[in-house]
């Protein structure tokens, strides 16, 4: 008995491995045109017969080891898309786009096995056994021209890529994440494009960089109106590659970039930043810039603050916004050495509180700096110190401009590190200024 339920148990594990066979899956059986039933066979109640039509959005396609399907509509449609490959050097299955548009309505994976194709008509045999997915992607996945067509994701919520069946390396054509409006798409590994457009639904990336690029210093991400993507990556969030930065990130307006995690990092040569950045999570550091030739990321539309601990603005930075503050949870900190421009001075700030406002530091006699740009109307700025929320009300006469700084230790010349008032005299006062 013992033996034999191991032997169930290691036939469980082996099955885990393989993908699981759906009726209307399609293979590709030799090299050819998409929309050419001869390329195809389509496996009908558990057997695999000849294609009399073309793969549909509801369709699983396999593109097995060696075979190059050639794109010749300006829109194909598949669910889950499945590169083959096999030996060493690899050899694998391969799409030429063209100038079109291959729309994946579900997932895309890599798998290893069937060196030799497997057309012969019938049953599955190893089809789906013989197959381990893997991370091993490569440009021979796309051909001739491809680099000129658009990968594109569209439908709705789902995974896009599962860990351990993707990497962010190889894909050389541009990318396009069209999902229906209010529908997410879950990116469970890195992913790279030439370029990247982010039209419609909200983009999860689970700890995986964007490489956008094909060589340093080229590449437009664009996060288009309605469209966001959220970021759980530490370090590396967008970039071209490990040791180059893209050329673009451009956030337009009604965009939005959410990034989570604590340092996220973002190398481009140009920062278009006309829509929305949240940054969220628990203590987070406003996002950097660390590979030679990236631009300083200091120019904001609008920005949230979500996250516990506080929102860290990068020391010796000036950084400005010209758009709306919102606050959800936590303080906005500036450093001693910097300062935060609100280019509009009437713009919005919302959501503030005894618990989430503008902080600013100090270090002996320099402290961080609020500058109000242009206000013309009356208003109360959330500042404050470490330990206390010290709101200010501006009542301008005519179009001003202020500074503002919040430091604990009141000083009888209102200086940081100024000359120190008497424990008398602070006794029936807030020891701040």
């Amino acid at each position: 008995k013992r033996i034999l339920l191991i032997m169930i148990l290691s036939c469980f594990t082996a099955v885990g491995f393989a993908q699981l066979a759906s009726e209307g899956d399609y293979r590709s059986v030799a090299t050819g045109d998409w929309t050419n039933p001869a390329t195809w066979q389509v496996r009908t109640s558990g057997t695999w017969v000849a294609a009399t039509v073309a793969p549909l959005s509801t369709s699983n396609v396999y593109l097995q080891t060696g075979h190059t399907i050639n794109i010749d509509a300006p829109d194909a449609y598949c669910k889950d898309l499945h590169w083959g490959f096999a030996g060493s050097p690899a050899v694998y299955g391969s799409v030429r786009l063209n100038t079109s548009n291959l729309n994946v309505n579900g997932k895309v994976r890599v798998y290893n096995g069937h060196a030799a194709p497997i057309t012969t008509l019938g049953a599955d045999a190893t089809f789906y056994s013989g197959q381990a997915s893997s991370t091993v992607t490569n440009a021979a996945q796309f051909t001739g021209s491809s680099t000129l067509g658009y990968l594109k994701f569209v439908g709705s919520t789902r995974d896009i890529t599962v860990a351990g069946e993707w990497n962010g390396n190889g894909t050389v054509c541009y990318g396009i994440f069209a999902l229906s409006p209010g529908e997410t798409g879950t990116l469970n590994t890195g992913m790279k494009f030439r370029g990247l457009d982010i039209v419609s639904g909200n983009i999860v990336s689970n700890n995986g960089a964007f490489a956008i690029g094909s060589t340093a210093g080229t590449g437009v991400l664009t996060i288009q109106n309605g469209a966001k993507l959220t970021s759980s990556r530490s370090t590396q969030v967008i970039t071209q590659s490990s040791s180059a930065a893209c050329e673009t990130l451009d956030i337009q307006v009604g965009g939005i970039l959410e990034l989570t995690n604590n340092n996220p990092e973002i190398n481009c040569n140009n920062f278009i930043n006309n829509g929305t950045v949240i940054y969220s999570g628990t203590n987070q550091n406003l996002a950097k810039t660390l590979l030679s030739g990236a631009n300083a990321l200091t120019a904001y539309a609008n920005v949230t603050v979500n996250c516990g601990t506080g929102l860290n603005l990068p020391e010796n930075a000036a950084i400005t916004l010209s758009g709306n503050l919102k606050f959800t949870n936590g303080n906005l900190l500036i450093p001693f050495s910097s300062s935060l421009t609100l280019q509009n001075g009437n713009a919005l700030i919302d959501g503030a509180s005894a618990t989430s406002y503008i902080q600013t530091l100090s270090s002996g006699a320099t402290s961080g700096v609020l500058k109000i740009v242009g206000l013309s109307t009356a208003r109360t700025i959330p500042v404050g110190s470490s330990n206390n929320f010290l709101p200010v009300t501006l009542n301008p006469l005519a179009v001003s401009n202020f500074d503002i700084n919040v430091f604990s230790g009141a000083t009888a010349n209102a200086l940081p590190n100024g000359t120190p008032l008497t424990a008398a005299q602070k006794l029936k006062m807030v020891d701040a200024v």
